[in-house]
């Protein structure tokens, strides 16, 4: 059970790495639609592709790599904000 609780806190972060990235990259109309658009996407991806409950869940040899890219975007995403 810990260990899905530090899953959870660890996807709740990325999506907040791709919020900070989003609002701090460009202009002022461009950084809030980033900062929106940018999240929501990756919400949506990993509801459907990765979330335990999905009709659509990728089989486990599929989903630890998306997992694995997922939050690598969610690191470079920070760096790129030059967190």
């Amino acid at each position: 059970m810990l260990n899905l609780g530090l899953k959870f806190l660890l996807e709740v972060s990325a999506v907040g790495a791709f919020v900070f990235w989003g609002a701090n990259t460009g202009e002022m109309p461009l950084n809030v639609v980033l900062a929106i658009v940018v999240p929501l996407l990756a919400v949506a991806s990993w509801g459907v592709l990765a979330a335990p409950k999905s009709a659509r869940r990728l089989p486990l040899q599929s989903r630890v790599p998306f997992e694995v890219t997922f939050f690598a975007a969610a690191v470079f995403a920070l760096l790129a904000a030059g967190a």
